[in-house]
């Protein structure tokens, strides 16, 4: 298979660039500049925010509890599926409490729509359509209001809190301001 490789620097505020070297198939410079994809490379990591949102909160186990290839799919299919309609009721939160999604927590969204399908459920023929439009967007409105607050800058350096020692001790604060920066490379060598 044909493959691109791509070379670039990267850095966030003032602080060190980092370099980072990409391979692609999108072969055609001019369809898909480095640019571009080295700035989607960056976003990538908002990827692994889902994974640990799947694995970790949506799982309430390591392993998958599947003994076959088949069980598995199907059970991982049933973790995407359980994590799209979470993901659903989250923007709708962000939505009615009108703030970014990124400040409502997955968590929070996961136990009450859980708490609240278990209710539905049990209260299955008890309340009228209308009464469960109702309950749902109450429900929802109060996570809405449970908004995490906006992130407050770092007062106090980043790092490893040690007993006094020879090892050196961080002198100055490294909080970094600004938006990422990228930077491509020339390639230094072809593949065939």
């Amino acid at each position: 298979m044909p493959a691109r490789e791509i070379q670039a620097r990267v850095r966030v505020g003032q602080g060190k660039w980092s370099t980072v070297r990409l391979w692609t198939s999108l072969v055609d410079c001019k369809k898909h500049p480095a640019a571009v994809l080295v700035e989607l490379y960056s976003r990538r990591w908002e990827q692994e925010g889902f994974y640990r949102e799947l694995k970790v909160d949506t799982r309430s186990s390591d392993l998958i509890r599947s003994h076959t290839p088949e069980t598995a799919a199907q059970e991982i299919a049933g973790l995407l599926i359980s994590y799209a309609l979470l993901v659903e009721q989250r923007l709708k939160v962000a939505d009615m409490g009108e703030v970014e999604v990124a400040r409502i927590s997955f968590l929070k969204v996961m136990e009450t729509v859980s708490g609240l399908w278990r209710f539905l459920e049990a209260a299955d023929g008890m309340m009228t359509g209308k009464q469960v439009d109702q309950l749902v967007k109450k429900v929802l409105q109060q996570v809405a209001d449970s908004a995490l607050g906006k992130r407050r800058k770092r007062s106090c350096p980043r790092g490893l809190r040690q007993p006094v020692s020879s090892w050196p001790r961080i002198t100055k604060n490294t909080y970094k301001i600004g938006g990422p920066e990228y930077q491509t490379l020339p390639i230094k060598a072809e593949l065939p």
